[in-house]
């Protein structure tokens, strides 16, 4: 059998315009973006400065609506148009600021340089095409390659994702295949033209246990063999903790907490970053009822001069609803900050 790195390189040279040079660093700084919506205009994503190193995982968390998705589609150049605008910030993969590109070249580097997994993958999947038309389109666009020569790319990823007789499956509908299954298709999609940044939102949404686990382990070893740093999305703590090297907390399109890992489930500083540990169902855990946070997110729409979790939070005073937090560190420590007038502590 052929070497798998072997089956998984491009097998023929690049376009006549290729990508922007890029060393697979992805950094966010100070991202302001706008969404105007019929009656009324929202800010989804409120000045996030974040980074993801080559190699490395950074898990995202926080609750439905908190901007987590947005923050993937803004940095992939996937925002609704022409209903939301980036008010301010940067984008840069490398030293590419993605943010200048105009769409053909922005189309280069999608894919082949920064990919994503969608959250859902019956949605993101075309039930009118096979599987293999969608991965063989994918490299097709982004290299000059018989459609033999994509299909046989495609097989071998299809095989290096777990599909069972790739061969076979290659020509299947989405629909004829289970959710595990169509979730590793739309892998094999995403990592067909080795990225060097993924963003996986939610890759094992509405998966079973064991499922989720086969398609968790999945992407930390295509992450180890293609040095391709990634960002999780995800509500579930449980999940970041087994594959995370750092953690980013957001809020109300705000990062309000950032640590590594451990030093984050071990020192919690944000009221909100507690409270998502004792709403996640530990398998320890005694008694039959759930902790919930108390309260809803804020409205958007609407200008939040101090703490937008200042509602929610237990210790909130008044100083907490008139001036947003600075970022701190803890101890002094960089890797560790937060926003939070009256941190938890230890």
């Amino acid at each position: 059998m052929t070497n798998r790195s072997t089956e998984l390189a491009p097998t023929v040279a690049e376009s006549a315009t290729p990508e922007p040079p890029s060393d697979g660093r992805l950094s966010v700084e100070e991202l302001w973006v706008e969404l105007r919506l019929r009656r009324r205009t929202v800010h989804p994503i409120n000045g996030v400065t974040l980074s993801v190193e080559r190699g490395e995982t950074l898990g995202l968390v926080g609750e439905s609506g908190s901007g987590k998705s947005m923050l993937a589609l803004t940095v992939m150049g996937l925002l609704p148009q022409p209903f939301s605008k980036v008010l301010g910030g940067r984008i840069r993969l490398g030293e590419t600021d993605v943010l200048a590109l105009n769409e053909s070249t922005m189309r280069r580097v999608r894919g082949a340089q920064i990919s994503m997994v969608f959250q859902e993958p019956m949605t993101a999947l075309d039930p009118l095409f096979t599987v293999g038309d969608q991965i063989t389109e994918a490299v097709r666009a982004h290299r000059q390659v018989s459609r033999a020569g994509a299909r046989e790319q495609a097989i071998a990823m299809l095989e290096r994702v777990g599909i069972a007789s790739p061969a076979k499956r290659i020509d299947s509908y989405p629909h004829e295949l289970s959710g595990g299954m169509r979730q590793r298709v739309v892998i094999a999609i995403a990592l067909c033209l080795r990225p060097q940044i993924l963003l996986a939102d939610e890759p094992t949404t509405a998966l079973d246990v064991t499922v989720q686990a086969q398609i968790l382990e999945l992407i930390s070893d295509l992450q180890a063999e293609m040095n391709m740093g990634v960002l999780l999305i995800t509500h579930d703590l449980a999940v970041v903790s087994q594959v995370a090297q750092r953690v980013a907390v957001m809020y109300a399109g705000r990062i309000v907490e950032m640590a590594p890992t451990a030093e984050l489930f071990r020192h919690p500083q944000h009221p909100y970053t507690q409270g998502l540990m004792r709403s996640t169902l530990a398998i320890d855990r005694t008694g039959d009822r759930l902790d919930v946070i108390p309260g809803r997110p804020p409205d958007l729409s609407r200008p939040i001069p101090g703490c937008p979790f200042e509602p929610r939070c237990e210790r909130a005073t008044d100083r907490c609803a008139d001036e947003m937090p600075p970022e701190t560190a803890r101890d002094g420590d960089p890797s560790h900050t937060f926003r939070c007038w009256h941190p938890t502590g230890d």
